[in-house]
């Protein structure tokens, strides 16, 4: 997908290391504390390691070996499940794994795609669209593992990757396993938080089954955003079809108010974002301690206060994008606008294809 001035967006895995991962149950303050300290370690230990393993690239390249793996380790951190430590550990290393899949196969799609016949890489986006929103009728893992797959795909499109990069996906992947295990092996490691129950199935709109009706929630009103991509010249269609997949939730009602949430979150997260872009661009440093710390904000505020982490996430990718050379205010104001597109096609498919039951969360 093309900007407006007809040439494709700089790589930028910052623009990627932020989408929502899944949270499904309501914690305390100290859940809440833990949940922070292991994301800003394990970010700290993914960038440590690609800095080590690769000296020759620098750290803040987007296709730095520590970018890679924290884009999927930090989601990784979250979404973990597990009744004892073990069980995390396991869930940690699919999840992980999920992540490098949905890399792979994205860059293999970039490789084999006719691009040059004007199909556009993100298209492969819909297989994880699909796929992050039809498991979450699935249980908390199964959740967690969609959403991995598709940070993945998310990745390897913006950072441009190709089957030549293999290779380092599967380098990043180790590192993102070795920082994730490890933390939590020494942050709280007996804090476990057991998985949800796998739910009854239920059937969706025009007697579908519900993973399907929620699948299509997402990947279709996905499919929309690309092709209104070329007319609407949008920056990053990837901000779009994002909101269109984690909004999608159990029921119609839910959809309907993570859909609030999320755009209450971004249209304050987004312009607090822009008055800190002058600090960030001059004190990159300093831009950088205060996304760790938004993020921190957004682990927190996950579980039950969507819109807060929403405009927590949008902060923190606001002033990154901005601390990595990005300066131009249309651009990094459009995560708003687009935000609120993918919202409203959400709104949209919610209403069309819901599940006629309730699915559990």
């Amino acid at each position: 997908m093309t900007r407006a001035d007809g040439r494709r967006p700089p790589s930028s895995t910052r623009r990627a290391m932020f989408p929502d991962a899944v949270l499904h149950t309501s914690r305390g303050p100290a859940w809440r504390a833990v949940a922070a300290a292991r994301l800003v370690a394990v970010y700290a230990m993914t960038v440590g390691l690609g800095v080590f393993l690769d000296p020759g690239r620098a750290a803040s390249d987007g296709q730095s070996l520590g970018l890679l793996a924290a884009s999927s380790a930090l989601f990784a951190m979250v979404s973990q499940v597990g009744a004892t430590p073990r069980e995390a550990t396991l869930a940690l290393v699919l999840l992980d794994a999920s992540a490098a899949c949905g890399a792979a196969l994205a860059a293999v799609a970039a490789s084999v795609l006719p691009l040059h016949a004007g199909i556009d890489i993100e298209w492969v986006l819909l297989i994880g669209a699909f796929a992050c929103a039809a498991a979450r009728c699935r249980g908390s893992l199964a959740a967690g593992l969609g959403s991995q797959f598709y940070i993945g795909q998310l990745v390897a499109c913006n950072e441009h990757l190709q089957a030549a990069d293999l290779g380092r996906i599967a380098l990043s992947g180790v590192i993102a396993l070795v920082a994730t295990v490890a933390v939590r092996r020494v942050i709280a490691p007996n804090q476990c938080d057991a998985p949800s129950p796998r739910p009854a199935p239920a059937r969706g709109a025009l007697g579908m089954p519900g993973w399907l009706c929620l699948g299509l929630q997402a990947a279709v009103p996905s499919a929309v955003v690309m092709l209104l991509g070329t007319h609407l010249k949008l920056v990053e269609p990837v901000w779009a079809i994002t909101a269109c997949v984690y909004v999608v939730s159990t029921s119609r009602s839910a959809s309907l108010e993570r859909i609030r949430r999320r755009l209450a979150g971004t249209a304050v997260g987004v312009p607090f974002g822009l008055l800190v872009v002058p600090m960030a661009i001059a004190h990159p440093a300093l831009a950088w301690t205060c996304a760790a710390a938004a993020i921190s904000i957004y682990a927190m505020a996950l579980p039950e206060r969507y819109d807060i982490a929403c405009g927590a996430f949008a902060f923190a990718l606001v002033i990154t994008m901005a601390a990595c050379g990005m300066d131009s205010f249309t651009q990094l104001s459009a995560r708003l606008w687009e935000t609120a597109l993918g919202a409203v096609l959400a709104s949209c498919a919610a209403v069309l294809l819901p599940p006629r039951e309730t699915l559990a969360r």
